[in-house]
């Protein structure tokens, strides 16, 4: 078994040596919106002919193109299943023991038109759909992994957003009855975040009516905390208007959050680690 288990690592690590530095020898394809393309992250195969499988190339990095005619936010499905061989290939190595299990994975990352990451590595083990926003241009899908892989993406255009402030000093203001719409998206990679100033002249309840279409994993929720200037600076403050260390609200979806404020100018915070679109009316 161990004479295996030696064999299987030479060869694995010769067939990475013979790829060099092939980083984009799956190359690049282009997708079509609402289409799903299929591709793979390597392959399993019979290096001395002997009718058993007992060894696993790397294809490297895939490339998927895609061409976004307007600003929007666009959902990405993902679905990873076995290599042909895969487990032919782990009973081999794991003969006469019991093998290692491995479940099929696929890495996928959204990229700007010079190949620079502006969204999160997601894991197709944790995440079957994320969300990204974009403004009109070319970008990629990055994929690697040890699986056969499903991707699609589907484009909601979203043509008119409203004014918000990049900072406390620029926050745009928020008024009763109004309803915020509005892309969170990361050109660079950066945290998006986006600023609003609420005013009223007596104590208020505020309740906030939100629907966020930004997913992936549990770090790309829509955040939202609200702050009070006290001095130069600027305080968060918890549900019921009291300065606190941190609070913020975590809003998956559809929710409705609230906060009690007396009297005075607040800022309301919004970012994400992810990006896409969301709304909040103050009702």
């Amino acid at each position: 078994m161990k004479k295996k288990l030696w064999i299987g690592c030479i060869l694995v690590f010769l067939c990475t040596m013979a790829l060099g530095m092939t980083t984009f020898a799956a190359g690049t394809k282009t997708m079509k919106n609402k289409t799903w393309i299929s591709g793979k992250c390597g392959e399993y195969f019979d290096a001395d002919h002997d009718g058993k499988i007992d060894s696993y190339k790397d294809l490297g990095e895939t490339y998927y193109k895609i061409t976004i005619p307007k600003q929007g936010y666009i959902m990405v499905d993902m679905k990873a299943t076995k290599l042909p061989g895969m487990q032919e290939y782990l009973d081999y190595i794991w003969e006469g023991s019991e093998p290692e299990e491995e479940d099929p994975q696929i890495y996928i990352k959204v990229l700007n038109s010079k190949k620079k990451a502006i969204s999160m590595l997601y894991d197709s083990d944790e995440v079957k759909r994320f969300s990204c926003g974009v403004k009109k241009g070319t970008y990629y899908l990055k994929m690697e992994g040890n699986a056969a892989a499903k991707l699609r993406y589907t484009f909601t255009p979203v043509t008119k957003v409203s004014k918000s402030g990049k900072n406390f000093a620029k926050a745009a203001t928020f008024k009763k009855g109004a309803t915020i719409k509005n892309l969170l998206i990361s050109t660079k990679g950066e945290v998006p975040e986006q600023y609003y100033k609420l005013k009223f002249n007596k104590k208020t309840k505020v309740v906030l009516k939100c629907d966020s279409r930004i997913t992936g994993d549990e770090f790309a929720n829509l955040v939202a905390q609200m702050y009070v200037k006290k001095g130069k600076n600027y305080k968060q403050l918890n549900a019921k208007g009291k300065v606190v260390g941190v609070f913020a609200y975590d809003i998956k979806g559809k929710k409705s959050i609230t906060y009690t404020l007396p009297q005075g100018t607040y800022y309301l915070r919004v970012w994400s680690m992810g990006t896409g679109y969301y709304s909040m009316k103050w009702i």
